[in-house]
């Protein structure tokens, strides 16, 4: 069922929907990170989604930059 639906939606419709879904995914990442780690400051919690999203030399590169700008 959701298969048809999937091949009858227009391309944008498509996209819409992965953003969408993007979007949730990250917010439930980081509402468990925030359960897990209460303490942790906006920075950290950054991190941590750098390190659970992105390939390791990519999480690297992106909390390097994170450091340099003081985020």
């Amino acid at each position: 069922m959701m298969l048809e639906h999937n091949r009858r939606s227009t391309p944008g419709e498509r996209l819409e929907r992965t953003f969408n879904l993007t979007h949730l995914v990250r917010t439930i990442a980081i509402d468990f990170l925030r359960q897990q780690y209460p303490a942790a400051t906006e920075a950290e919690w950054r991190r941590a989604m750098a390190r659970r999203f992105l390939a390791r030399d990519v999480a690297d590169a992106v909390i390097l930059d994170l450091d340099r700008r003081g985020l």
